[in-house]
């Protein structure tokens, strides 16, 4: 008999210090995304709109309003701390096409001297120096926000089958999609392997209605186990990794 682990545990850790210390990157990040995107919703998607038909940007009136809607909502978001993992794609992808169609062009630096007087400096187009730093910053709180242990799946795969032993979410993060990500994880883990089949126990108090949600069947469930509630077993059948297609 061969035993192998399918996903392992990771303990949870955390430090008093190390978990204010993301804080003012998240503030600088979060109220910078959200000072851009007030700034166009003020003069209006529109005039920025403009500039993105200028640059030859498809579509660019409706993607004016998107970015518009990104800054602003993802700029909140990580100022709040909230749902980071999903803001941070659509962030990243407005900062890399700022990048690579506009501010590339200009060279690395942000602040470039293009004249200076007695009245006043006059400052040259910006390099994309910004990006660069908006990009190290956001994945630094990405980092935060996912390194931190929030929920852990772990289990056993043997002979065509694999049971899914343990399933934990954190109270403060439930809600956010972890149980499914995790839940995804598990069974790609598992298909992988050549599992076709998934079981799971859990006892009426905790989440059957999850695991079906997920496309686990129950098959069994036995009363008081333990006394007053019951014990229900659960399978998830896999997609044959061996069928043609």
């Amino acid at each position: 008999m061969h035993l192998s682990g399918l996903i392992t545990t990771t303990r949870l850790f955390s430090s008093t210090t190390a978990g204010w210390a993301p804080l003012p990157i998240r503030l600088i990040v979060g109220f910078g995304f959200l000072a851009h995107g007030y700034a166009k919703l003020s003069r209006g998607p529109g005039s920025f709109g403009v500039v993105l038909q200028t640059l030859g940007v498809p579509e660019p009136q409706a993607l004016a309003w998107l970015t518009t809607l990104v800054e602003l909502i993802g700029g909140g978001a990580v100022l709040a701390g909230a749902f980071i993992p999903l803001v941070s794609v659509p962030m990243a992808i407005v900062l890399l096409t700022a990048l690579f169609t506009v501010h590339s062009q200009y060279g690395f630096f942000s602040v470039k001297f293009a004249e200076v007087k007695a009245e006043g400096i006059r400052f040259g187009p910006v390099g994309y120096e910004i990006i660069l730093l908006y990009l190290a910053g956001l994945s630094f709180v990405i980092r935060d926000a996912v390194g931190r242990i929030v929920g852990v799946a772990t289990g056993f795969s043997w002979a065509g089958t694999s049971e899914l032993k343990q399933m934990w979410i954190d109270e403060a993060h439930r809600g956010r999609g972890y149980a499914r990500a995790l839940l995804n994880a598990f069974s790609a883990e598992a298909k992988a392997r050549g599992v076709r089949r998934i079981w799971v126990q859990s006892h009426n108090f905790q989440a059957p209605g999850m695991y079906e949600k997920f496309g686990f069947v129950r098959v069994a469930e036995f009363a008081n186990w333990p006394e007053g509630h019951s014990n229900v077993i659960l399978c998830k059948t896999l997609e044959d990794p061996t069928a043609t297609q």
